[in-house]
Parts: C-alpha cells; sequence; structure tokens
C-alpha cells in the first residue's frame, strides 16, 4: 500500500468547526476508499488563506515506519 494524500479548501468561522470539517472528510474519505482501512491519518497540514484553510491530508500503511 502506497501513501495516500489528499488536499482540500475549508471554508469555516471557527477551529471548531474546521475541527469539524476535518473529521467529516475523513470519514467520507474512508467510506469512498476502501484501501484507507489500512492506513492511519499521519499528518495533517493547514494554510490559512483570506478566504478558506488549505488542509492536506497524509494517510500512510498501518505500522509503517516514517522518517522523521
Amino acid at each position: 500500500m502506497v501513501s495516500f494524500v489528499y488536499e482540500t479548501a475549508v471554508h469555516c468561522q471557527s477551529s471548531d468547526e474546521l475541527l469539524v470539517e476535518i473529521q467529516q472528510t475523513v470519514r467520507q474519505l474512508r467510506d469512498s476508499h476502501p484501501e484507507l482501512e489500512q492506513c492511519t491519518l499521519a499528518d495533517v497540514s493547514l494554510r490559512k488563506r483570506k478566504e478558506a484553510v488549505d488542509v492536506t491530508l497524509f494517510f500512510h500503511p498501518s505500522g509503517a515506519v516514517q522518517p522523521h
């Protein structure tokens, strides 16, 4: 299994909304990509823009050792 990266833009008014959107996105990705069952969400990158927050989700195979 290879790593999986997903990028999206989230429009939110608060950090609570951002967290809920990220959780929903992870659930939707896992539902639509069964291969992610064998993966762990390894990292999240956030970049604030004026109108949205760019979110990048990094999934790696469970048990995979990642370089530091």
